[in-house]
């Protein structure tokens, strides 16, 4: 069991079959819970999990996710990711990052019902990219790579609590001869590429 205690409430872990992934990562796939309590100890929320990856040497941070942002691999992390105010829950569940780096499920903050709400879209931005997102001025930005030579960077605006994929830049340098660089940005609900002025 591991108890965090993140200023108005806490999380507690329960998890079995856990065992030595990569160190200091430690993976557990059977009744996985996380409980968030309030101060006073009262059970706000349960959250069952498929499976978590528990970094003994990274186990949580809070904060905003600017490229200063040390990603370790946090099991937990604490941020606003929709820019709507309060701080929204992410856990590491899988290693369906680039070359098996850290996958999240991202839980959305719902003040309303005062309950953490998971997000497929959200969760969706950190399979496949190299690492985590990074937020700046309210957008979020993701990387993904193919060896030396082949990047992606890719721009998501919040619309409606939706991450909306708005700006690509691909960079091919596999032909060192003819690097290739391609600009894409939404325009009217379509990916088109776009020319520098």
């Amino acid at each position: 069991m591991l108890v965090l205690h993140v200023g108005e409430h806490s999380l507690r872990l329960n998890a079995r079959n856990c065992r030595e992934d990569i160190p200091p990562v430690v993976y557990c796939d059977e009744a996985v819970k996380l409980t968030v309590t309030s101060d006073d100890g009262r059970v706000r929320q349960v959250l069952p999990l498929e499976a978590i990856h528990v970094n003994r040497e990274a186990t949580f941070y809070r904060g905003e996710l600017t490229d200063a942002f040390v990603r370790q691999g946090q099991t937990f992390v604490m941020a606003d990711v929709n820019a709507d105010g309060p701080e929204d829950l992410l856990i590491m569940t899988g290693r369906d990052g680039n070359y098996g780096g850290p996958s999240y499920d991202v839980f959305l903050f719902d003040a309303a019902n005062r309950r953490y709400v998971h997000s497929p879209a959200f969760s969706e931005l950190t399979v496949g990219y190299n690492g985590l997102f990074s937020i700046e001025s309210g957008k979020l930005k993701v990387s993904a790579t193919d060896g030396c030579c082949y990047h992606v960077f890719d721009v998501y605006e919040v619309r409606g609590g939706t991450p909306i994929l708005i700006e690509r830049v691909t960079e091919d340098r596999r032909n060192a001869d003819a690097p290739r660089i391609v600009k894409e940005r939404l325009v009217e609900g379509r990916m088109l590429e776009v020319k520098d002025p």
